[in-house]
């Protein structure tokens, strides 16, 4: 009895034996088959190299030190992607490559944190510490391991779904549309000789796009046991490349895709705060921006101690028909012995084109229209005199009507729009332009003008603090008498006149802590800049009865009057008083004794040293011009020689489509449009077999179907492979019959 079952296991060993052998021998063909398929591994070399280019540019941009190696991030994430060839359902692969990712996340940030923090073994705390503290304190952390690790996450997340749906799907779009926003995204905040990079990615990612499309039509072919032919191929791919130079060349000319209307409606639409920089969700708080930016959040307040900018680079391009005094920013109202700041505002958006409701309609003014070329990325737009419109949706602000005793009594409206921003923030190189109404008031116009003010001027900017010593008040007084001053205008002249004679300081005097601004720039300092001269005369000129206001911009800058352009730099930041007249509105006037600059009576603010270099604006229209002429030249040429070789190409195509000369050719497109109707080729159906069936579906075309599927089969079965001069012309009628049938029920054309 042993011995018989003993002899009964060995036969059951012995069968099982070769089943495992054959799950093996399956397998192992199975693994020798993926890793052979070469069309594959290509597209997933090509797919690599685009999203590689997209990477590389944001690992070329430096925006931290030290930097994840995010190429050999997307390296790993794209080989992941492989296990979409597997067997594995999408959740368990998910779960798979997601461990995978982490487990390269982890091994990323490890590698840029400090030494002394990896040895102390507190490297995977501390992050986690510097995001809480800035939860808790609802503020932006510093530390800029965050946006190292949203870097490292999105870049693995990107190669993982690119290669998973060009492997599962056969779809090479989302690799391409992933890549082109990474792309984008980063040179947005980039200058513009980093835009070659971009015609670059567009040229890989549109192979792969081609090459994928390539493939599946080839996969088409082998459904109806043909071979794709070769000169197919090379016409398909000619096709493909022309069209790819034709959009890498317009992509070059016109580099940066702008989302101005989609950031409008997300800005205006959807409630989205603009201080976004102040929130702890914020990972970009810490990283250093590539180019100047100014937001308008950041200037509702101006002290005496701000740091003087006197940087030479450019931050505006102005084309405007004529040169104003200044280049407005922002208007304040509120004196505070050490600083200014704004009244509470009204925000009312106003829509590209729309005239401003607040602007005032009073005699001697005439419109002026502009165009600003930002240099810089910011929210605040330049204005001159009064807003009339812009071509760009913007923000308008405008001080609430209120009594200064805090009385609940309406004043009438302030007219005068005290800031005009974006809804978004503007960006590099970005410009829009502005209709402006300038007033023509003659100085005697103004020294005619009444002293009788409207209640919501006298209510508001007469307001000085309760801090301010007696000796401004009696020091303004004393002036206007000297002066014999009767007149709103002649006061001002006088005062202007009394401060022009103090010298010029670029840095500016801050008064020490708990003493008066302007008291100390009088009395003991007695030399500042623009911020000390505007706020003196401001609060002389309230201290005896002249409403006036502070405003701040920039000076005109280098002026050319070949081009009308203006280059207005960071150093010509400048803030200057504005006074009002019944019947004129507000008026710009100069305190700042800078006779160089020759702008307004005495000029303004940064560097007196500094000549006013006029060809600075020829120079630079001449070198746009000309970059603009070679770059539109070559991409001229670029498309030229695409459509020249697109043209060629279809012409090909279409003497192949309406009269190839070889039969297996026609009868291999015959099938192609057949599968794509519907009616494929069976496995193991002969080629007249096959011919009877697509003419029994076009019995119009029947006669014509067969003749092509006896060519096909004397030319591939007989010892004769060549077709007669007749024979060819009857078969190219024959497709010409067939092909457009196909095409019509293909298209759904009847005739």
């Amino acid at each position: 009895m042993a011995d018989t079952c003993t002899e009964g296991n060995r036969s059951k060993k012995l069968k099982k034996t070769p089943r495992r052998g054959g799950t093996v021998l399956k397998r192992s063909r199975r693994l020798r088959a993926w890793l052979s398929n070469w069309q594959e591994w290509l597209a997933l070399a090509i797919l690599l190299l685009t999203l590689g280019i997209a990477v590389r540019s944001i690992e070329d941009s430096n925006w931290i030190s030290p930097q994840p190696a995010l190429t050999l991030v997307l390296l790993l994430a794209v080989l992941s992607g492989l296990l979409a060839k597997s067997r594995l359902p999408f959740a368990p692969a998910f779960i798979v490559s997601l461990v995978i990712g982490g487990a390269v996340t982890v091994w990323q940030t490890y590698n840029l944190l400090p030494p002394w923090l990896t040895v102390s073994g507190n490297w995977l705390i501390a992050p986690l510490q510097s995001l809480w503290l800035g939860i808790t304190v609802a503020r932006p952390s510093e530390n800029t391991i965050h946006f190292a690790l949203f870097l490292i996450m999105c870049t693995g997340l990107i190669g993982y779904l690119s290669s998973w749906f060009l492997l599962r799907r056969g779809n090479a779009w989302v690799g391409v549309f992933l890549g082109a926003a990474t792309i984008l995204v980063n040179l947005s905040n980039l200058g513009e000789e980093s835009y070659r990079s971009f015609f670059v990615y567009t040229l890989a990612a549109l192979v792969l796009a081609a090459y994928v499309s390539l493939t599946k039509r080839s996969y088409l072919f082998q459904r109806v046991n043909l071979r794709y032919p070769a000169r197919g191929m090379l016409a398909f791919m000619a096709s493909a490349l022309s069209v790819s130079l034709v959009l890498a060349s317009v992509s070059w000319f016109a580099p940066e895709v702008r989302a101005g209307e989609l950031e409008t409606f997300v800005s205006t639409k959807m409630s989205l705060s603009k201080d976004f920089d102040d929130y702890w969700m914020n990972l970009f708080a810490a990283v250093p921006a590539k180019t100047t930016l100014i937001r308008s959040t950041h200037q509702q307040t101006l002290n005496f101690a701000s740091p003087v900018n006197l940087s030479t680079d450019v931050q505006f391009v102005i084309t405007s028909p004529k040169q104003p005094s200044y280049w407005r920013t922002r208007r304040f109202d509120i004196y505070n012995s050490w600083s200014w700041s704004s009244s509470p505002a009204s925000e009312q958006s106003l829509n590209s084109g729309a005239p401003s409701p607040l602007a005032e309609s009073l005699a001697q003014r005439e419109e002026l229209i502009y165009t600003v070329l930002n240099k810089l990325k910011t929210d605040i737009l330049l204005t001159a005199g009064e807003l009339v419109s812009t071509d760009i949706s913007t923000l308008t602000y405008s001080y609430n009507a209120k009594n200064t005793d805090g009385t609940s009594a309406k004043l009438e409206q302030d007219p005068s729009v005290t800031m005009v921003a974006a809804v978004r923030l503007l960006k590099l190189n970005e410009s829009y332009k502005v209709t402006a109404g300038l007033t023509l008031a003659t100085p005697e116009q103004l020294s005619s003008a009444s002293a009788t003010y409207p209640r919501w001027v006298s209510e508001k900017y007469l307001q000085l603090p309760s801090s301010l010593p007696e000796r401004m008040k009696q020091t303004s007084r004393l002036i206007i008498r000297r002066a014999q001053a009767q007149t709103p205008y002649e006061k001002v002249i006088a005062i202007k006149s009394y401060l022009s004679r103090l010298p010029y300081l670029q840095t500016g005097t801050a008064p020490p802590e708990g003493v008066d601004g302007v008291d100390h720039f009088i009395s003991v300092a007695r030399t500042g800049n623009c911020t000390n001269f505007a706020s003196a005369m401001v609060v002389m000129l309230r201290a005896i009865g002249v409403p006036a206001r502070f405003a701040t911009g920039y000076l005109p800058g280098d002026w050319s009057e070949a081009n009308k352009t203006s280059s207005v730099r960071a150093k010509d930041y400048h803030a200057w008083p504005e006074v009002y007249f019944p019947g004129y509105g507000w008026m710009e006037f100069e305190a700042t004794p800078l006779p160089n600059r020759g702008v307004a009576d005495t000029g303004g603010e940064g560097g007196l040293d500094d000549m006013v270099d006029e060809t600075i604006a020829e120079e630079a229209a001449a070198a746009v011009e000309e970059r603009s002429w070679t770059g539109l030249s070559l991409t001229i040429a670029g498309i030229m020689l695409a459509l020249f070789i697109l043209a060629m190409t279809l012409r090909r195509r279409f003497r192949h489509l309406t009269g190839v000369q070889y039969a297996a050719e026609v009868y291999g497109r015959m099938g192609l449009y057949g599968s794509l109707l519907r009616l494929p080729q069976k496995l193991g159906q002969t080629p007249l077999e096959y011919s009877h069936e697509l003419g029994a579906a076009f019995p119009a075309q029947a006669e014509a179907i067969d003749s092509i599927a006896r060519s096909y089969v004397r030319t591939r079965f007989s010892q004769s492979k060549e077709l007669e001069t007749q024979e060819r012309n009857s078969l190219r009628q024959s497709w010409r019959t067939v092909s457009r049938a196909l095409l019509r029920r293909l298209f759904r054309v009847r005739r």
